[in-house]
Formats: C-alpha cells, sequence, structure tokens
C-alpha cells in the first residue's frame, strides 16, 4: 500500500450508485425473441412490451390487462442494454458496501441462463474459427436470431470467420462476465488512484496487473473471449490514499433440494455444503469452496468451469434445460487508509448472481422418470419462493406474518437477500409466444407481486482504529 496525505479524490472515484432503491425490490422483465422451436410451431405475438409495462390481451389463459415494473426489455433490446439497465446499478451498489442479489426467474425456455451468461460456444469450434481458446458464455442461443435469449435454441454457426465470432460473441456476453469485468475495472482505477504511474507504464501494463488485490500473482484465461481486456486506467496526477482489495468467489447449485459445491475438485472427497445462520455472521454456507480472485478473466474461467458441473438435461421445451438453482457468489473487501495514521476505512459486500431453473408444466415438456422427479422439485421450491415473496408483502402492509425461509433451501440462503438487508433486483424473463401465455402470465404476477416487497440495504462499512 501506498503512504499518501490526501484522499480527497477517493469519493469522486466511487460510480454513482444507481442499485436499485433503498425501498422495494426492483423489477426487470425481459422479453425474449422467438426462438427456433416456437417459429416452427407457428409462431403468433403473445405480449406487448411498451416503456415501463407489458400488454397482455384477451386470451383463454385469462389475465388480460397491463403489467407495470420498473423496467421491461423488448425483444429488440441487446444484452448490453439490460447490463445498462440492472447490471450496473446492482453491481456499483455493490461496489459502495451493499449486498446486492440479482435474481434471473422465469419458465423454462425462457432465455434466463442466455441472459446470464451468454452464448455457449463449443470451444473446439471456436478455437478452429479464432486460431486460439476462449472461455465459453453460457449455454446456447436461438436459432432464430443472435442473442434471442433462448434457453433452448440451437447453437451458433461459427464457421464464417474468427472475426465474426469474436465480435458476436463480445456483443452477446451476459450479465455475469460483464459484472466481473466492471468490478475489476473499479479496482484497476482505484488502485492507479493510490499508485499513479506514468502514462507510458499504464499503456505498457494491463490494469489488472497493476491492481493490488490481496491474493497474489495475477493468473489470466489465455484467449478468454467472453471478457475483453481491460484498458488501462487513466493515471491520477498524484497518490491519494492506501487502497487494498481482496475478491473471493464461490458457486453451488441447489439439486433435488441437495446444495452442491461446484468448484470442488472431482473426487475430493469433500463434505457436502451447508447452510448454516449464525446470529452475527447471517446465513452462510458452510464447506463452500471460495476462491480468492485477482481478475474479471480469472473469476469467468472459475465459473465456467463450474457451469460444466451444473445439472442439465433435454426436455420437450428446452434442450439443454437447468435441472438446479444455481448461485454464483462474489465476496468484495476494501481497506482505505485516507493518510498514514489513519484510520483504516473497511468495506465488506457479497453479490449473488442467480440463475434459477425454471417453471414446468408436465404437459409442455413432456418429463417423466428422473427429469419429472426433477420438476417437481423445481416447481416445489418455486412455489416456497413465491409463499415467501406473499408473506413479504404482507409484511410490508403492515400485517403480523411468519416468512416461510425455510421452507426450501433456496429461500434460506436467500433470507437476507429478500429480507431487507441486500439491494435486491428481480430479472424476470418471458417468451412472447401466444402458445406460452399461461406460463408468461404466472411469471409476470410473480413479478408484480415481488415489487411490492419492501427493503432496506445499509452499506457494510466499518473504521478499524489506527495502526
Amino acid at each position: 500500500m501506498v503512504d499518501v496525505d490526501d484522499a480527497s479524490g477517493f469519493e469522486a472515484l466511487m460510480p454513482v450508485a444507481r442499485g436499485g432503491a433503498d425501498d422495494n425490490i426492483q423489477v426487470l422483465v425481459r422479453v425474449r425473441p422467438p426462438n427456433a422451436r416456437e417459429l416452427e410451431q407457428g409462431y403468433t405475438k403473445g405480449v406487448h412490451a411498451s416503456g415501463q409495462s407489458i400488454d397482455v390481451p384477451l386470451s383463454k389463459a385469462g389475465g388480460a390487462g397491463t403489467y407495470s415494473y420498473d423496467h421491461v426489455c423488448d425483444e429488440q433490446q441487446s444484452q448490453a442494454e439490460i447490463f445498462d439497465e440492472v447490471g450496473v446499478p446492482v453491481t456499483d451498489a455493490f461496489l459502495e458496501g451493499y449486498h446486492g442479489c440479482l435474481i434471473a426467474y422465469g419458465q423454462t425456455g425462457a432465455g434466463k441462463t442466455h441472459t446470464m451468461q451468454g452464448p455457449d460456444y463449443p470451444a473446439d469450434s471456436v478455437a478452429e474459427a479464432d486460431g486460439g481458446s476462449s472461455l465459453d458464455g453460457g449455454r446456447q442461443v436461438s436459432a432464430s436470431q443472435p442473442g434471442s435469449g433462448g434457453d433452448g435454441g440451437d447453437a451458433m454457426d461459427t464457421g464464417s470467420g474468427g472475426a465474426d465470432v469474436a465480435a458476436i460473441e463480445a456483443e452477446q456476453r451476459g450479465l455475469i462476465p460483464r459484472v466481473l469485468q466492471r468490478v475489476f475495472r473499479h479496482i484497476a482505477d482505484q488502485t492507479a488512484a493510490a499508485n499513479p504511474t506514468s502514462p507510458a507504464d499504464a499503456s505498457a501494463d494491463s490494469a489488472l496487473d497493476k491492481a493490488n488485490v490481496t491474493s497474489g500473482d495475477v493468473t489470466s484465461a489465455a484467449g478468454a473471449g467472453a471478457i475483453p481486456p481491460v484498458p488501462p486506467p487513466t493515471p491520477a496526477a498524484a497518490p491519494m490514499g492506501e487502497v487494498e482489495f481482496t475478491v473471493k468467489c464461490s458457486y453451488l447449485e441447489i439439486y433435488n433440494e441437495t446444495v452442491a459445491d461446484l468448484l470442488a475438485e472431482a473426487g475430493s472427497g469433500a463434505v457436502a455444503p451447508n447452510i448454516r445462520e449464525h446470529d452475527k455472521k447471517g446465513v452462510f454456507v458452510e464447506g463452500l469452496t471460495e476462491a480468492t480472485v485477482t481478475s474479471a478473466e480469472e473469476t469467468y474461467a472459475l465459473f465456467t468451469r463450474g457451469s460444466h458441473n451444473r445439472h442439465v438435461g433435454m426436455t420437450e421445451m428446452n434442450r439443454e434445460s437447468s435441472r438446479s438453482h444455481a448461485v454464483f457468489t462474489i465476496s468484495l473487501e476494501s481497506r482505505r487508509r485516507a493518510c498514514p495514521g489513519a484510520a483504516v476505512q473497511k468495506r465488506s459486500a457479497l453479490l449473488h448472481l442467480v440463475d434459477l431453473a425454471g417453471s414446468e408444466r408436465q404437459k409442455s415438456t413432456e418429463s417423466a422418470g428422473v427429469r419429472l422427479k426433477e420438476a417437481s422439485a423445481i416447481n416445489k421450491s418455486l412455489s416456497a419462493l413465491g409463499n415467501v415473496i406473499k408473506a413479504l408483502v404482507d409484511v410490508a402492509e403492515g400485517k403480523d406474518r411468519h416468512v416461510p425461509y425455510r421452507d426450501s433451501k433456496l429461500t434460506f440462503l436467500l433470507k437476507e437477500a429478500l429480507g431487507g438487508r441486500a439491494r435486491c433486483t428481480l430479472l424476470a424473463c418471458v417468451s412472447p409466444a401466444a402458445g406460452q401465455l399461461e406460463e408468461t402470465l404466472s411469471t409476470l404476477k410473480f413479478a408484480q407481486r415481488a415489487k411490492l416487497v419492501k427493503v432496506k440495504a445499509t452499506a457494510n462499512e466499518e473504521a478499524l482504529g489506527s495502526p
């Protein structure tokens, strides 16, 4: 760390907080483009997005009317625009010391995984087209158009050349790689302000290589196409304080109400993680792998490795349906000292990025055997989530209600995020097809209820005293 006399510029470098209002869960609804299956079956548009609302016409499914939310994104909006609407606010609040939670919710095949991760390219085809290796960005993209957000679409053709693949991949990156890039961009900027270098030095070396992250040497995923290199920060005119960052990540799934560590080494014999609650620590996961990371590329490489361990399966609705709820958590701790001898200002926060398994109707997915058992567990946990939301709405209205967090592993894990201690954003993904209107209405109504939940997040900040 660097000793300095002036810390006046610290706060100027902090992002402007846009992360979820302090008084309610923020809700964004994304209407994805139609996927190949819907087009083949004779696509008819069933919902219409306009501004901050969605109009549903009269149909056999009922529920006709206008549904309003904080944000609504139609079929034409890009991954970058989705990130600007929900990813930037949640990330910036996280960087200011607020716990954050971003939850992707919707029926199977609604575009949740694509929105959170981005497209998935087979590693060999990308390497063949681009002359190198690349990080996978997610599951798949709809055959109807790039970036459709359909969880169940076909893989994208990469035969048009490496340049096209690289350009599409950058454009289609999901929320998670973009969040990671913004977090480490912030770390690089803050570190550069505390330890300024000459423009020549800054341009010669990567900003992340200079970041003062307390985890040892920086490691980078070679050829990581999912996350472009972070540009060097603009060097400050003079040192502005001591600053130190520690970033860690963990990744778990809840499959058939069993918690699994997606980052655990195969054959390690580690004890299965267990969700516990402590008077001071709150809810935490005992026995979960927590990796210290130093760059966006390294973090996303871990995320990708964990995603390959996640349970997926084929259903009639989705070629690669997520059969578990997945929670990727980033932990950030910063320690700042304004000048030599001053107290250390410590900030710490957790950011949960949650990709829920999709709700299913047996008649649509034609599930049987193992898939039917999985669907039953998924629907049961999502029902428990709905009951928690309903109880929290009653509490917000002044009613005395027990909130049944412990009815499922998912709601117990997200207790503090849903219960008001975090800036929480719900991203509800829906299909535009009239044939999916019954499930779409269910998602829209759930999202409307969630918007009524009151939260009051506070920054996790403390002074540790002088040395």
